[in-house]
């Protein structure tokens, strides 16, 4: 299960959603405002919008399509 921080924020300040602009943990604004300063930056990040509320988590793109691809082939394979 993912449990990001921005979502922890949002569901305990729930009163809040549209009084605030931005959720983000502060290393994910520092890797974002980074990427412009190294061509060979990557970052894989989430956003979600709950109103007028941006909402950023990290997201490791990699690791979940990979787990997904194994989960796959292993239902093929067991059909077999």
């Amino acid at each position: 299960m993912f449990y990001y921080y921005s979502f922890r924020w949002a569901n305990a300040n729930t009163d809040s959603l549209g009084d605030v602009d931005l959720i983000a943990d502060a290393e994910h604004i520092k890797k974002l405002l980074k990427i412009s300063f190294n061509k060979n930056s990557q970052i894989s990040m989430i956003v979600h919008r709950l109103g007028r509320t941006i909402l950023f988590d990290e997201f490791d793109v990699h690791s979940h399509l990979l787990r997904l691809e194994k989960v796959a082939n292993e239902l093929i394979f067991s059909q077999i």
